[in-house]
């Protein structure tokens, strides 16, 4: 499977790749919480912080499919 880069910001939660100015792609969750989308960013396990997606200016490809059985 093969995604290509989008600049329209993801509409429901899932895993994505996101590629910023800032650095390498990395992958991120999004999660939805008080109806609205946020990255769940993952610093030192088990601590976590989240983002408002509407912040964040890059190119994104997803969601990321479960693998099957």
């Amino acid at each position: 499977m093969s995604f290509r880069w989008k600049k329209k910001t993801p509409t429901r939660p899932g895993w994505y790749w996101l590629r910023t100015k800032k650095g390498d792609p990395q992958i991120v969750e999004i999660v939805e919480a008080e109806y609205r989308l946020l990255i769940q960013i993952r610093h030192d396990y088990p601590e976590v912080s989240f983002v408002d997606l509407e912040g964040i200016n890059g190119q994104w490809a997803g969601p990321v499919p479960e693998p099957e059985e």
